[in-house]
């Protein structure tokens, strides 16, 4: 049976009065009183089975866990976490969402990839548990309760028009409702997403080389063990009087499992935070596109002032004043989403930079030790075990 994670509940990000809010949300984003945790959360990926109902097979994911609203399972596809991840980043422009591991589309039933996949989904959903607003959303809710069809769920859930964005990440991030960026917070950005993306390209290559020392190291494992055994049969036609007497060699866990779990965790979680900084600069090039429309429409107005009208203009033979206050109202309004734009794009660089990015780092070095004990407290008890074989050998010729 699978084991049960605990989900630490996190309320650093948590303003007390968003679920008591008489604020109107978007139907699916709202956070839900009933859904607020009133303790830890336990939540698990058991091991996946395969469908072979259809023509073509699939894997399925069961989801078990509890918290204080009471306990749910469901089986979910990769895709369906696929679903729920790209509609989190659409409503959560520039907020850390851990990325889910990539599709594959030759080898995606056999053991071993279901297995590292289960890991990484699981990794998805204890981080993404940790997230209040997130958990306690209603997308949230339906993925880990209900209903089976999930896709049809979220199938016409796009991203949110900003005038309304706005008013949430106002809200939900009401610590960094006042900060405005600058020259100096958009280079410290840029310098820590170059960081990031170094980071990221050498976790890259060292998953390769970690992927192949798992395989050379057991493929080394059972070979030696193999060898003691064989060096034993063939001791009796050389040395009849001495017989070779070593223990048995255990097939220990391969301690290099351990760096690729990491390894690939890493990967989502630093990608996450990429994506959610690289949204921070998606939201300025908006900022230009917008006021790109706006010195447009007014160049537009000048034209419909001094009396010059496209063709469609003349043919419908509308006044004057109707296109005039017809542009006006554009103008307006990309003025007032160019402001709404400006606003969610420094409550999210104060977000990143004050919370999301230090919070980030925290417990990473802790995480990282203890791997690496791990791994190096796995291979000395190999080579010692190899050491006390050889030793043992070399007594019997003592």
């Amino acid at each position: 049976m699978e084991d049960i994670i605990e989900v630490k509940s996190e309320t650093e990000e948590t303003n007390p009065n968003v679920v008591e809010s008489d604020f109107s949300y978007p139907n699916n984003q709202k956070p839900n009183p009933k859904y607020k945790p009133q303790g830890d959360i336990q939540i698990s990926v058991g091991d996946p089975t395969i469908n072979n109902a259809s023509i073509r097979k699939y894997a399925l994911y069961p989801i078990t866990g509890n918290d204080s609203s009471g306990n749910f399972q469901i089986n979910r596809r990769y895709k369906d976490f696929r679903a729920l991840r790209d509609v989190l980043s659409k409503q959560w422009q520039g907020c850390y969402i851990p990325q889910i591991p990539p599709k594959q589309m030759i080898g995606n039933l056999q053991a071993d990839f279901l297995d590292q996949r289960k890991k990484l989904l699981e990794f998805f959903l204890i981080k993404t548990a940790k997230i209040p607003y997130i958990y306690q959303s209603e997308i949230f809710q339906q993925f880990i309760r209900g209903p089976q069809d999930f896709l049809k769920c979220v199938g016409h859930i796009g991203r949110l028009p900003y005038t309304k964005q706005v008013n949430i990440y106002k809200e939900i991030f009401s610590d960094s409702a006042n900060f405005i960026g600058n020259e100096e917070s958009n280079r410290e950005m840029k310098e820590i997403q170059k960081e990031l993306a170094n980071c990221l390209t050498n976790l890259q290559m060292l998953e390769g080389k970690c992927k192949m020392t798992v395989d050379y190291f057991g493929f080394y494992q059972k070979e030696i063990q193999g060898m003691f055994g064989d060096l034993k049969n063939v001791n009796k036609l050389y040395l009849d009087d001495i017989e070779i007497n070593c223990e048995t060699r255990k097939l220990e866990k391969n301690p290099y499992i351990g760096i690729l779990d990491w390894v690939r965790t890493e990967i989502l979680d630093l990608s996450g935070l990429v994506d959610a900084i690289q949204d921070k600069f998606n939201l300025e090039a908006a900022q230009l596109k917008t006021a790109e429309k706006i010195d447009k429409e007014r160049q537009h107005l000048l034209k419909l002032q001094i009396g010059k009208r496209n063709f469609f203009q003349i043919i419908c033979q509308s006044p004057k004043e109707h296109y005039i206050e017809k542009s006006n109202r554009d103008i307006a309004k990309f003025e007032e989403e160019l402001q709404c734009i400006e606003k969610i794009t420094n409550i999210v660089a104060g977000n990143l930079l004050n919370k999301t990015i230090p919070k980030f780092k925290e417990g990473k070095q802790q995480i990282y030790d203890a791997m690496v004990r791990g791994f190096t407290s796995a291979s000395i008890k190999e080579l010692e075990f190899l050491v006390m074989q050889n030793k043992q050998v070399e007594q019997c010729f003592n």
